[in-house]
């Protein structure tokens, strides 16, 4: 006779089956499954976790709960997760503003991002319609001050 053994999910199953929704844009069992690894399964969230979540968010237009998620974490934040925020930002059309803070955020977290933070951060400004010569020349600003 066979003994069943109950498997319980680690701190690794939650990384996948967070990546499973977030590829499948399932935001709502994303959110399910993180509240049930805490609470049920007593699994203390570490920056892999938090940057599922946060880039699930995002990824499906939803910046600002991101954002709170991100402003109420007790881990520092990589680089990796300050960008896949900052693409977000492009892809859903969000102010310029918070895509500079954005791009601040990812040089003071990884110094030798520049190439990558330029590109995510030009395809931005290029993106936005920029209303006059004034607001060109503080794009271009921005870019230089970031980026010499």
């Amino acid at each position: 006779m066979i003994d069943e053994e109950k498997l319980l999910p680690n701190s690794i199953t939650f990384v996948g089956i967070f990546s499973v929704c977030n590829h499948r844009g399932s935001v709502d069992k994303g959110r399910k499954y993180f509240e049930t690894m805490v609470n049920e399964y007593n699994i203390k969230p570490v920056l892999q976790h938090y940057g599922c979540l946060i880039n699930l968010l995002a990824r499906n237009g939803q910046i600002n709960e991101a954002l709170d998620i991100v402003s109420n974490m007790p881990i520092k934040l990589d680089a990796v997760i300050w960008k896949s925020l900052l693409d977000a930002c492009r892809k859903n059309n969000m102010g310029l503003e918070l895509s500079k803070e954005l791009a601040i955020q990812i040089m003071e977290s990884d110094g030798d991002s520049c190439s990558g933070v330029y590109v995510l951060l030009s395809r931005k400004m290029s993106s936005q319609k920029l209303q006059n010569e004034n607001d060109l020349t503080a794009c271009e600003m921005t870019l230089y001050l970031f980026f010499d």
